[in-house]
């Protein structure tokens, strides 16, 4: 009785040696949703090989990582530019299942290998190779999350009291994508409040469109449209750099108070990479 009490002991330490060593701490307190994060696409070795031989079959395997902190939805991946003449694929493009973003059971995010087959034809009479630059286009769906603490006053004359201190602006990093509330500043009136949410383009590649969904401060639901628009959707053009998202509240009372300031948005993305592929005799 007395071994087995001890070997329980053993193993109790051993478990909670293991639980609270570097490794696991790190994954236990990183916070996925801060930074910026994209998508990340890359061809597996030999596949193709830097070289193809006229004639032969081709083999294309792209490496596609889920690197956000959100999932990604109606994923599709392109080969564009490709000439039918010297290289033939059976399609060009894929659909992709749903990838799942970094989290605490997923720490890496989901990971697809995306693969197309082909064959090589003929090089012209005199020609010693060919040179094809193609692009590998990978169009997705996701979201965004905000959520801070703000102290919220009306006060003109004083904005610090016995509750808090208004910050007129605070900065971020990202929430973990490549889209990102980079700024919200917040401006006082004898009638109310207002926030202004900074939205920037972070990534390598290309917003198409950007929803605002729900904003709330604490509990209330706060009314807010894009800047330009004047709604809660904006198509969003290639030389767009950032947007603002405008928020008003009537006032409530006078005392500063503290609450949450939460926001989330739906956005379109795409992701292009440039490649080359020689064919040669």
């Amino acid at each position: 009785m007395k071994l087995w009490h001890v070997f329980f002991v053993l193993v109790i330490v051993f478990i909670v040696g293991c639980g609270s060593g570097g490794g696991g701490d790190h994954v236990i307190t990183t916070n996925f949703k801060q930074g910026t994060a994209d998508v990340s696409m890359t061809l597996v070795e030999n596949a193709p090989p830097k070289e193809v031989y006229k004639g032969s079959q081709i083999t294309m395997i792209v490496d596609v990582q889920n690197e956000l902190a959100y999932d990604i939805d109606n994923a599709e991946i392109k080969l564009l530019g490709f000439d039918d003449t010297y290289f033939d694929f059976v399609s060009t493009e894929k659909r992709l299942a749903k990838l799942t973003g970094k989290s605490y059971t997923n720490p890496s995010g989901d990971r697809e290998f995306v693969q197309f087959d082909g064959i090589s034809g003929e090089l012209l009479e005199g020609a010693r190779e060919y040179l094809a630059n193609y692009f590998i286009v990978f169009n997705y769906d996701s979201t965004l999350e905000f959520a801070d603490t703000v102290c919220v006053s009306t006060n003109l004359y004083e904005i610090y009291d016995a509750g808090c201190k208004v910050e007129e602006k605070k900065t971020y990093s990202g929430q973990g994508a490549p889209l990102a509330i980079t700024e919200v500043e917040e401006i006082v009136s004898s009638l109310g409040f207002e926030f202004r949410l900074h939205l920037k383009k972070r990534g390598k590649g290309e917003i198409e469109y950007v929803t605002l969904g729900s904003t709330m401060l604490g509990a209330d639901v706060l009314s807010c449209s894009f800047q330009e628009e004047n709604s809660n959707r904006i198509e969003w053009d290639s030389s767009t750099q950032e947007v603002i998202v405008i928020c008003r509240a009537d006032a409530i009372s006078s005392d500063s108070y503290t609450t949450t300031l939460t926001a989330d948005f739906s956005y379109g993305y795409e992701l292009i990479e440039q490649k080359q592929l020689r064919l040669v005799k």
